[in-house]
């Protein structure tokens, strides 16, 4: 007895969809392509530094005693330099000052920079509600900062034998990254 097999196209699809993935399955095992693998070991990210050096580290201090309205008080050079290794924007000073602050309103600070920015000049009581920003320094380069000081002829009897504490804070910044 023959038995008659009937052939649909489901069927005929599905057989030759089931060889098709048992001929791929075997070819893929057939096939090789060559590969190489290296790895690069012991890399390092380091940043870089911003270092702000006062008067060679030496610090600094000013003091201007017996002045009298009218006067001027010789200025105080202190050399800046950025030992690191990052290029800075900007030189920020912070001021703040204790005692008579009445006296602080006669007083003029004027900061002048040798970088070329034009001189900053302010009571001590505006510099001790703000700062002040000037040019930055390169990377291993210097400069120098003058102050000087005035006191306003317009001052009056009352400030006679008043004293104020100043003292300085100074910021070197970088502000944006770098590009190169």
């Amino acid at each position: 007895m023959k038995k008659d097999i009937e052939l649909t196209r489901r069927k005929v699809l599905a057989s030759t969809a089931l060889v098709g993935a048992a001929g791929a399955t075997a070819g893929a095992g057939t096939w090789a392509f060559f590969s190489d693998e290296e790895t690069a070991e012991d890399n390092t990210i380091s940043a870089g530094t911003i270092d702000l050096d006062v008067n060679a580290g030496d610090g600094f201090s000013y003091t201007w005693g017996n002045a009298a309205p009218g006067e001027s008080y010789s200025d105080v050079q202190l050399p800046f330099s950025n030992t690191g290794s990052i290029d800075a924007e900007e030189l920020v000073i912070e001021t703040t000052v204790e005692g008579d602050t009445d006296l602080a309103e006669y007083i003029d600070l004027e900061f002048e920079y040798s970088n070329g920015d034009a001189p900053a000049s302010q009571t001590l009581a505006d510099l001790a509600a703000g700062e002040v920003t000037l040019g930055g320094i390169d990377a291993g380069g210097s400069t120098t900062l003058t102050i000087g000081a005035t006191f306003a002829s317009d001052a009056g009897n009352d400030l006679q034998g008043a004293s104020i504490d100043i003292d300085h804070t100074f910021t070197l910044r970088q502000v944006a990254g770098q590009d190169e």
